[in-house]
């Protein structure tokens, strides 16, 4: 692929995350199947690229998230309870780590920077029913042949290169809410 940039720390941090760590076993089959929890994830995946030495229980404790989870009858389902706390000034005021969300515009504003935080060995994380990790892309002057690397284990799992048609509808559900584009380290 031309003018390809990859973070393999953050494909394989992601890869090693979802199978040995925030996962589930089926009891019928014994199957593995990944947690949709995205959100501390794609967090975990950033510190851990970033060099922070952080264990993803510790992670879960510290970000209010290990002891929260609400029940209703009849629907076999996280409450994301945790999302109402601030999770982010949590792990942050903790860790000294910490993101800085913007909302680009455009999706090619978007892309530059995806492609500038790539550039600079960091990961990008946004929105995407949890979370989506950015890590890797392809630029090209033909923006039909640009690519861009997508890690997400939320309502779907897939680790991938997706199109500019698939950034370009991401962006339009999503990408313009907010996206991390620098680490406050």
């Amino acid at each position: 692929m031309e003018d390809a940039h990859l973070l393999e720390a953050s494909i394989n941090q992601f890869d090693y995350v979802v199978k040995n760590i925030a996962s589930h076993s089926n009891v019928l089959d014994n199957s593995i199947y990944p947690q949709p929890s995205t959100y501390l994830t794609t967090h975990y995946i950033c510190m851990k690229v970033a060099g922070f030495d952080i264990d993803y229980d510790i992670l879960t404790t510290i970000s209010g998230a290990s002891g929260l989870f609400a029940y209703k009858p009849d629907d076999f389902t996280p409450k994301y309870a945790h999302l109402h706390i601030n999770i982010d000034k949590r792990i942050e005021q903790a860790t000294g780590f910490g993101f800085e969300w913007l909302a680009p515009k455009t999706a090619d504003e978007c892309f530059n920077m995806i492609k500038d935080s790539i550039n600079n060995n960091k990961p990008v994380k946004s929105t995407m029913y949890e979370n989506v990790l950015f890590a890797g892309y392809s630029d090209n002057e033909n923006i039909n042949k640009r690519k861009i690397y997508l890690l997400t284990d939320g309502a779907d799992y897939y680790s991938e290169w997706g199109s500019w048609n698939a950034f370009f509808y991401w962006f339009k559900e999503w990408g313009h809410n907010k996206i991390d584009d620098k680490l406050k380290i």
